[in-house]
């Protein structure tokens, strides 16, 4: 066999999908991952990364189709990089995340066999609330694959209509021939709010960009603390503007919440929408810097939200000693749950009382876990 470079054509087997979002396949002892590729389809593909271990490679033809392939449903998928699994169904965009998540539980031992309860999902198409555009020139959208110029689009499927329909009132408003950055987003009088050259959550902190499943999310937290039957101080960390303290208390819950998030925006954007009568108390700082100051006893709950790094590794050194027994850890990131778990295992045991998945990014590889962890 002809030693494999960067150009080489190679006919390959795909037989699963990667997070990241390409495709595996195997040749030899060299992994191959397939950009554009679906499950359990053979292809002709070129090499267009080429590492001892691993290569990358693109599709120039489908020789044999996956059973779950189908025409994209977008016409930019090709070049935009928002996307990456569109190319295949969307139940079985569901089980390549679970099999992937699987996959990393079994790679360690205390977490090889756990069974998942429940994969909460809703509407694939139409569920983003929040976009950040670029625009130059005449053109509007988003980012190539892996390149800082701009595809050209008139609508994006994943976002709502509301939002995408602006697109022609912005370069019309906002002219230039220099890179410019905006924030489409609704407020909460569902208005289309334009922000320019603001990231997301740089103005009022982060928020989740899927109405449907932040609604699923927050009745899941509800219904774990009310399994708890603690009645006890429930600490909202990793806050944000208070996506969870807030909705509790909408609900009706007496136990005191407590929002700890160290972005001072997010705090003022959280007792502006929590209004002049919530009873929130409200914390600006890092979490790992509060935990062990905090009171929690056994009777209080520990919603744990981090961003995609996962907790501070000082942070996850306190709960050694916290008085607290139930956590309820929501994790954007699979792979820093996971190393969260093992960290938290050197200190404390636990049992993972409630694993659920949930598909917060369809048309994406991206997954959101959701865990009941009593200490012991």
């Amino acid at each position: 066999m002809e030693e494999i470079t960067k150009g080489s054509k190679l006919k390959v087997f795909v037989e699963k999908m990667s997070f990241g979002g390409a495709g595996i396949a195997r040749l030899d002892n060299l992994v191959i991952f397939v950009s554009g590729a679906a499950p359990q389809e053979n292809l002709l593909v070129e090499i267009t990364k080429k590492k001892k271990r691993f290569a990358e490679a693109k599709v120039l033809e489908v020789i044999s189709a996956s059973p779950f392939r189908r025409e994209t449903p977008c016409k930019y998928t090709d070049k935009c990089g928002a996307c990456q699994w569109q190319q295949f169904d969307y139940q079985e965009q569901k089980n390549q995340k679970e099999l992937i998540f699987h996959e990393m539980l079994d790679k360690v031992d205390f977490l090889r066999g756990i069974r998942i309860n429940s994969f909460l999902s809703g509407e694939e198409f139409r569920y983003r609330n929040r976009i950040q555009i670029r625009t130059k020139s005449k053109k509007i959208g988003f980012f190539k694959k892996a390149s800082n110029d701009i595809v050209n689009i008139k609508d994006c499927l994943i976002t709502e209509e509301k939002l995408t329909a602006q697109f022609n009132s912005i370069l019309k408003k906002y002219p230039s021939t220099k890179m410019q950055k905006f924030e489409l987003l609704y407020d909460k009088n569902d208005e289309v709010i334009l922000r320019k050259d603001k990231a997301h959550g740089e103005e009022d902190g982060f928020s989740q960009v899927n109405n449907q499943m932040n609604e699923q999310m927050q009745n899941w937290v509800l219904q774990q603390i009310s399994d708890t039957s603690n009645n006890g101080k429930i600490y909202d960390l990793y806050a944000g503007n208070g996506n969870f303290s807030r909705f509790l208390e909408n609900q009706g819950l007496e136990n005191s919440l407590f929002a700890i998030e160290f972005s001072e925006a997010a705090i003022q954007r959280g007792k502006k929408l929590a209004g002049s009568e919530s009873k929130i108390e409200w914390l600006a700082a890092k979490v790992e810097d509060v935990v062990k100051k905090i009171k929690a006893d056994e009777n209080s709950v520990l919603i744990i939200d981090p961003p995609r790094i996962g907790c501070d590794e000082k942070f996850i050194d306190s709960l050694k000693s916290t008085g607290a027994k139930d956590l309820i850890y929501i994790s954007c990131n699979p792979s820093t749950w996971i190393r969260d778990l093992q960290r938290l295992r050197e200190h404390r045991d636990f049992d993972i009382l409630s694993l659920d998945l949930l598909d917060m990014f369809p048309q994406t590889y991206h997954l959101e876990v959701l865990s009941r962890i009593r200490l012991k």
